[in-house]
């Protein structure tokens, strides 16, 4: 018997099971979620085409500082996690370096003992 495919809608979004960081449970998990320095939110408000959309927040600096003690802990979890998914079948290893690699470069992991100035 074939069901009609899942909608997500307001409503399912606000039932819908978060990890420690506020993103979904569930599911194909990526790298940006295993390894996260944002969390991830759907459907976003506004108009036009804006609630098929989403929107990230970063986390907190005291929290990625945390999770991460440096920016060195936060690119060695993303390599383990993106190695998995691809040997998964997961992800294409030929997109590792454009994508997930690629973005590691634009992650402000904060160093110990750094305080964003007031």
């Amino acid at each position: 018997m074939l069901t009609a495919p899942f909608r997500l809608t307001p409503s399912t979004w606000k039932s819908t099971a978060l990890d420690e960081f506020g993103n979904a449970k569930g599911g194909v998990r990526t790298t940006y979620l295993d390894v996260p320095i944002c969390t991830y939110a759907i459907p976003n408000s506004g108009p036009g085409l804006c609630n098929q959309t989403g929107y990230q927040t970063p986390l907190p600096e005291d929290v990625l500082r945390s999770v991460y003690k440096n920016p060195g802990v936060y690119v060695s979890q993303v390599n383990q996690r993106l190695m998995e998914l691809i040997r998964d079948g997961w992800f294409p290893k030929e997109y590792a370096d454009d994508y997930v690699r690629g973005d590691l470069k634009d992650a402000d992991i904060p160093n110990p003992g750094h305080k964003e100035a007031q």
